[in-house]
């Protein structure tokens, strides 16, 4: 099928139908025909740090993906008016997917360092936090502790959990700071006696 309206609108809509109503040879012709111009929607916007990261075809899947969900509230009359469709999901999948992995601070792939880079400073790569399994052992133990305690107490430890000095948590609390503190001297002893 071509995307000039030459080749006739009729057909173009019948394809569509057919498309809406899950034909599968229908869709099959539809993708082949309308893929090359996804293909070269995504190249046009897929950024070049991550061209090693993900194939042209990743993004192409996740542009069809988007188009068929969305297909049963959709109307296309012309080839034109699809074209300009494809070409604002191409651009919104790639785009999306470029600012996640080039702007966000979690996922960003300019601050991946390779293994073997000489420079690498192999403290770097040991976590500050203790293992998982270290850290729900106390968790259990905190649990533990905290077991008996009134709610005040519980509230207590929870913040200077939370990095709240003991001071803070008794403004926040409406309560003496030597409130908190024989709270936590409480829980001290009780660990010692464990």
């Amino acid at each position: 099928m071509s995307t000039h309206p030459a080749q006739g609108a009729g057909a173009f809509r019948e394809l569509m139908e057919k498309v809406c109503h899950g034909d599968a040879q229908a869709t099959r012709t539809f993708v082949e025909e309308y893929g090359q111009h996804v293909t070269r929607f995504v190249r046009r916007f897929r950024a070049n740090e991550l061209r090693s990261k993900f194939d042209v075809e990743d993004y192409v899947q996740e542009v069809w993906k988007s188009f068929f969900q969305k297909l049963p509230e959709l109307h296309f009359d012309r080839p034109q008016v699809l074209l300009a469709f494809l070409f604002r999901l191409s651009h919104n999948q790639v785009v999306g997917t470029n600012v996640h992995f080039l702007q966000t601070l979690k996922s960003n792939v300019r601050r991946e360092i390779s293994l073997e880079d000489p420079s690498l400073n192999e403290q770097a790569l040991v976590s500050p936090e203790a293992p998982p399994g270290i850290r729900v052992d106390c968790q259990d133990e905190i649990d533990w502790l905290l077991k008996n305690s009134p709610h005040l107490g519980r509230e207590i430890a929870r913040r200077i959990g939370e990095g709240y000095s003991q001071k803070e948590t008794a403004q926040d609390l409406d309560v003496t700071e030597k409130t908190v503190g024989r709270f936590l001297q409480t829980l001290r002893l009780r660990a010692e006696q464990k």
